[in-house]
């Protein structure tokens, strides 16, 4: 078992982070936090495949990666209503205050989000951090914008990594989802990863969030990869 450490992570939160490697599945718990301790590190994360019963005091959340095939075509479009009047814009500088609440909203169902230990507003900041850097371009090549008129209906973010594109964010205005705008997006980066060489666009949801499953799926998207994480502290408080 290794500790290795997670510079921004550490950085942003103001103590020791690491992430758990080598191992399959953990050994006891008690052991874990023994080599926290030693190594000075508050909080360890780790990602494994099967649920580990002997964890079960430790904050758990499953991850889903969805993959959609660019060598398979995705379902047509049948834009209608607010679809039709979707525009779609590629921005890039600073975010306004409308830009940065969809992307917070994008991290109301993030492991960050959902662990008590972690305060509201780390999430908040992790993901205001996280389209200020997508929109400078340091970890997204697009940042899409969707309009409807002069409302603000969703945004999303992708990086066109070879042979696998990542979606990064993805966030639909409250009062407009269930219209389709959603599916709008994806359909749209899909286009432009094909168009970039991509063979695969991929994207992680929480499993419990049903609605973004569906969402993807209605792209064209498919399960690939389930992951369950879990974060480990020295000492269960408040982070």
């Amino acid at each position: 078992m290794e500790l290795q450490p997670l510079p921004w992570d550490s950085q942003f939160l103001g103590y020791s982070v690491a992430r758990i490697s080598g191992v399959s599945n953990l050994p006891a718990l008690a052991q874990v936090r023994r080599r926290m301790t030693e190594q000075g590190v508050r909080l360890a994360c780790w990602a494994g495949h099967t649920l580990q019963p002997e964890l079960a005091a430790c904050f758990v959340v499953s991850q889903l990666e969805l993959r959609a095939s660019l060598s398979d075509p995705a379902a047509p479009d049948s834009a209608s209503g607010a679809q039709s009047a979707l525009r779609l814009f590629d921005t890039y500088g600073t975010a306004d205050a409308d830009l940065t609440l969809l992307a917070q909203q994008a991290g109301w169902g993030s492991r960050f989000r959902i662990d008590p230990c972690f305060a509201p507003e780390v999430c908040e900041n992790m993901y205001r951090i996280w389209l200020d850097r997508s929109c400078r371009r340091e970890i997204a090549d697009q940042v899409l914008l969707a309009k409807l008129g002069a409302v603000v209906a969703g945004m999303t973010t992708v990086r066109f990594s070879k042979p696998v594109a990542r979606i990064g964010l993805v966030s639909v205005t409250p009062q407009l989802q269930g219209h389709g705008i959603g599916r709008q997006m994806l359909l749209h980066v899909l286009r432009a990863a094909s168009r970039a060489g991509c063979t695969d666009v991929a994207v992680v949801t929480q499993m419990q969030n049903m609605a973004a499953v569906r969402l993807y799926q209605s792209a064209g998207f498919r399960p690939f990869e389930m992951l369950h994480w879990y974060h480990i502290r020295a000492q269960e408080q408040p982070a």
